[in-house]
């Protein structure tokens, strides 16, 4: 009876630990489930999802400032703004994409005045700093809208226009009206012009 009692007794010694240790990884094995459970329920939490969207799209459009801004410790593609207008004609010249009265406007008949117009002028910002990425896109943005504004007709109007334009006289008209229809005779062509200028700007850079 003793000797089977102390058998027993170490077997069941014997037995104790490796139990033990399995038990301990059990509880190990479920605590790290329950931690990924508590960890998707709050990621599936509506709240925290409009929170991590938002900061997302926050943090999204924070970076194209940095990327607007180009990089100026970057000698990849800088350019001033007169290097920049000089290769754009000659890629014009070329490719023939753009003809020389596409290219210019009867107030600048060569490109150097319009640089100088630019330059003196306008003061362009940026006009003599060599810049590239989202800097040197902006001063573009700018400078194609300086030479749409020079998108006049150019060009003068004899009295035989005006009668035409006015009409039989049956009806008032006005001198609005007839600037009107003066106007939509010719200045949609020369729209045209500069507008496809603007795009082969765009696409060139």
């Amino acid at each position: 009876r003793v000797y089977m009692e102390i058998k027993i007794q170490q077997l069941f010694a014997d037995a104790l630990t490796p139990l033990m240790v399995r038990l301990k990884q059990l509880k190990e094995e479920q605590h790290g489930r329950l931690q990924v459970i508590q960890t998707e329920v709050e990621l599936i939490n509506e709240d925290n999802i409009l929170h991590a969207t938002r900061s997302a799209g926050i943090s999204f459009a924070q970076s194209f400032n940095f990327l607007m801004e180009g990089a100026l410790s970057s000698e990849h593609n800088r350019r001033t703004m007169e290097e920049e207008l000089r290769a754009f004609h000659e890629y014009c010249q070329r490719t023939a994409c753009l003809t020389d009265e596409q290219r210019l406007t009867p107030s600048f008949p060569d490109i150097e005045s319009y640089i100088a117009y630019l330059r003196d002028s306008v003061k362009l910002q940026g006009m003599d700093v060599q810049l590239n990425g989202g800097a040197q896109f902006r001063r573009l943005m700018y400078e194609v809208e300086v030479f749409t504004r020079f998108a006049g007709l150019g060009q003068k109007f004899n009295p035989v226009d005006v009668i035409q334009a006015r009409g039989s006289g049956l009806h008032d008209v006005s001198w609005g009206n007839t600037i009107t229809t003066l106007m939509m005779q010719n200045a949609p062509t020369k729209m045209l012009e500069k507008t496809k200028y603007v795009g082969e700007r765009l696409k060139w850079f």
